[in-house]
């Protein structure tokens, strides 16, 4: 006969043959943990965007609306991340949260805060 094991803390199981858990506690600690790494990416891509959201909110707020591609990179902006693009004309802007930007030429960006 096979030992069963419990999920989350590796203790020997007695009673129904497809029980995984020793009790409640364990059965929700073990989903708890698998929700937490499957969260800790999104918390990682969360914060790269609210740094750039930032950065961006930080230059509006001096009125620098116009700033070269690698002092804008230098700043720490990641250009891989970003909330979504939109088309206006015939114009591709870019948008973290509600700040957008756009390349004027490709190493010159402007920065266009969104009216509330």
């Amino acid at each position: 006969m096979m030992t069963r094991i419990c999920l989350d803390c590796n203790e020997e199981l007695s009673g129904r043959k497809d029980k995984k858990f020793c009790n409640d506690m364990c059965r929700v600690n073990y989903h708890n943990t698998l929700a937490q790494e499957k969260q800790k990416k999104f918390r990682k891509i969360n914060a790269i965007l609210l740094k750039n959201r930032n950065i961006l909110s930080n230059l509006e707020r001096v009125k620098k609306y116009s700033i070269s591609r690698l002092e804008l990179q230098n700043s720490g902006f990641n250009f891989n991340f970003y909330t979504h693009v939109s088309h206006v004309g015939n114009k591709k802007v870019t948008f973290v949260y509600d700040y957008g930007f756009e390349f004027l030429k490709p190493s010159i960006i402007k920065i266009i805060p969104i009216e509330e």
